[in-house]
Formats: C-alpha cells, structure tokens, sequence
C-alpha cells in the first residue's frame, strides 16, 4: 500500500469509494465544503488513526481548516467513511454513524454561524430556501425543491458520479432530518430514492 492510498483491510469502504473515483481524492476539485463541517468529524479521528491515512485526510486531522475555509469534499466524504468505519468496528452498529450525523448536524446548525439560515420558523420555510441553505455549506453540488407541501417535500440534490456512495447518501438524509427537526419539524423523517447516477431525492415528511 502506498502512503497515497487509503488501507482496505482496515478501511474498505472507504478505499472503495476512492477507487471508483477518476482521480483519486483529487477528483471534482469544483465541489467543496466548509470548513466548520470539517472540523467536528476530524475531532473524533484518533492521531494514531490519522497518522496511517493519505496526507489529503491526515492534514484534515491534524491540521483542521478555519470554519469558513471552503475545503475539497472528496477527502471529505473519504474522512467521513473511515469515521464511519470506525464507528461500526467499535460499537457494532452499522447505523452508529447515523445517529452521529443527526446530533452533530443538530449542533452545528444550532451554532451562532448557523442558526439565522436554519433555525427558521418552520420546515416549509427551511425548505422554500433549501438551495440557499445548502449552499451556505456546500457548493460544486446542489439542490433543488420538486414538491412542497405542508408537511412533504421532496427535494433532489445534484453531484457528480460516484461522488457520493450509498452510505454518504444515508448520512446526508440524516443531516437534512437535523434541518428540519431544528427549524420545529415534529417527528421529521426523510426517506431516500435514488432517481440516477448523479442525483439523488430526499422525501421529507414531518408533523
């Protein structure tokens, strides 16, 4: 294994998600994520854990970039699923790091950053701005609102192939399910239907 690659015995998702991708982590340089999402996965990434990671993910860790800094998503989305992977060797629970990603999404958007986007008055009008919103933390990919109702929506986000493997996709719905619980949304659920190679729809229900 060379030091630019991501360790299968230990990490196989994660070095599966990597090889599908054209070039690597340095693939769909155009997508990029914010700085403050990177910082709390890197806290929970051990130092004996980041030193055997490729220097895209170990710089994440070790040197963590400001919050409003936009950073490269694919080492990113790489990070999360060694997290990931992480979490399930520990615990057991393949679903670990969905609950992780509900209650670390639930507080960043509770943070002063974050609050005046997300903690609205309620979910139609988190979601009547969802681009907008998605924005303030992602960009090189992007969503769109397809149907609204007063207590559906569902919503379809853009991204390049492979960007995004099924387990990305999962904790992604879980960070939209934050969102809405944050902005009043009552017993918030989101379902996932894959709708093609480069989109996915996130249908949203709530009370």
């Amino acid at each position: 294994m060379s030091e630019s690659e991501i360790d299968a015995s230990r990490f196989p998702e994660a070095a599966a998600y990597v090889a599908k991708l054209p070039q690597g982590l340095a693939s769909h340089r155009h997508c990029e994520v914010k700085g403050s999402v990177v910082r709390e996965i890197a806290a929970s990434i051990d130092a004996s854990v980041a030193s055997t990671l490729p220097e895209p993910l170990r710089a994440l860790v070790t040197q963590p970039p400001p919050v409003s800094a936009w950073v490269s998503e694919v080492p990113v989305n790489a990070l999360i699923l060694v997290q990931h992977e992480l979490l399930k060797q520990r615990t057991g629970d393949p679903s670990a790091m969905i609950d992780r990603a509900f209650d670390s999404t639930r507080a960043l958007l509770s943070t002063p950053l974050y609050k005046i986007l997300f903690l609205v008055m309620s979910p139609e009008r988190l979601l009547s701005g969802i681009d907008k919103r998605w924005g303030a933390l992602r960009r090189g990919t992007y969503v769109e609102a397809l149907e609204h109702t007063a207590k559906l929506a569902r919503i379809r986000v853009h991204f390049p192939q492979n960007h995004y493997n099924q387990t990305l996709l999962a904790i992604r719905a879980a960070s939209v399910r934050a969102a809405l619980v944050c902005a009043g949304g009552r017993d918030a659920r989101v379902d996932v239907e894959p709708s093609s190679a480069e989109t996915i729809d996130y249908v949203c229900h709530w009370q």
